[in-house]
């Protein structure tokens, strides 16, 4: 009798050990989806802060954030950090999905950071004043400079918004800006030394030496 009570404890042993190996790594996964809810439901948080947004304004939004980000590489989390971004930089609220969704196109068809992507172009939006309906248009010239010039969407993303601002107040349209900084960076240029090149360059035209001013008025 005690041997077979001793086998059967062995038994017994063996089963708690299969269920550990079992529900540890289901302990952890669960683990980590707890923590990305609370981590969703702060960045929510935060989003209301901001927009002043209602409790059923906040369930409309957070619905359609989540779906975003459940389509999206960067994933939820991301997505919300991202409008936060946005619902702080971009005064016109009805332009704010529209630059959500094209800076998540824009993140993705660079494999970049969507962080970075949206400041870029929040920048851009504001400095040319751009409405809804030109957020798809920033994010395709954002896109299509990163295609024609040596760079990655980072650094593209990085450089572009510095010389958005100088650039509308001269009358340059963002596709001829992106154009620009395309071709400079084909010379052996990194995207961040073009924008400085532009930067300089449009601060001379805006405060030419008196050699220029002959120049330009000949």
């Amino acid at each position: 009798m005690g041997d077979s009570l001793r086998s059967f404890g062995d038994q017994i042993s063996g089963i708690g050990r299969s269920l550990t190996t079992l529900t540890a790594p289901l302990m952890a996964i669960g683990g980590i989806a707890i923590s990305s809810f609370v981590n969703f439901d702060e960045a929510m948080t935060n989003i209301q802060a901001v927009t002043g947004a209602t409790a059923d304004e906040m369930k409309t939004l957070g619905d359609e954030i989540l779906q975003i980000g459940e389509h999206s590489r960067a994933g939820p989390q991301a997505v919300a950090e991202a409008f936060y971004d946005i619902a702080g930089g971009v005064v016109d609220a009805s332009a704010r999905m529209a630059t959500l969704k094209a800076a998540v196109a824009a993140a993705e068809a660079g494999n970049a950071d969507l962080g970075i992507t949206t400041k870029a172009l929040i920048a851009i939006m504001n400095g040319y004043g751009f409405s809804a309906d030109k957020a798809g248009y920033a994010s395709d010239v954002l896109t299509r400079a990163v295609g024609l010039g040596v760079g990655t969407m980072d650094e593209f993303a990085s450089a572009l918004p510095n010389v958005a601002g100088m650039a509308a107040n001269l009358g340059i349209s963002f596709e001829d800006l992106g154009g620009m900084m395309a071709f400079i960076t084909t010379k052996g240029v990194s995207a961040n030394e073009a924008g400085t090149q532009l930067t300089s360059m449009m601060t001379a035209l805006i405060k030419p030496t008196d050699d220029m001013s002959d120049a330009l008025a000949s």
